[in-house]
């Protein structure tokens, strides 16, 4: 059975743009536990939903809670997946705090995710 060795990617943050997607993911993990609480009530297929879009939260806060300024970092470009999803959700949802530190890592996200 042939395997497809995994493919990685480098990328590196510095201080601003790691404080700007570090609070992004804490943004995003409270209104996400608050919309999980609204959906408790609702029908199963939104509140399986609402979990799934919570875990991915999860997912990128924890993996980004590894990342150090100025380190290169080795990353499979779906593990960046969820970083980039929550990120993009908090500029959508509040495009008054998006700055330049967080417009420069989604830049450096959206050309590592895009290379082939």
């Amino acid at each position: 059975m042939y395997s497809q060795s995994p493919e990685y990617r480098r990328i590196t943050f510095d201080e601003d743009e790691l404080k700007a997607i570090m609070l992004a993911c804490k943004e995003t993990a409270a209104w996400d536990q608050s919309s999980l609480d609204e959906a408790a009530g609702a029908d199963e297929e939104t509140y399986l939903w609402q979990v799934r879009k919570t875990n991915r939260t999860i997912v990128a806060s924890d993996l980004v809670s590894f990342f150090k300024p100025g380190q290169e970092i080795l990353i499979e470009r779906e593990d960046l997946g969820p970083v980039h999803e929550v990120v993009l959700r908090y500029c959508d949802a509040a495009p008054e705090t998006r700055g330049e530190a967080l417009d420069r890592a989604l830049d450096k996200i959206d050309r590592c995710i895009s290379r082939d």
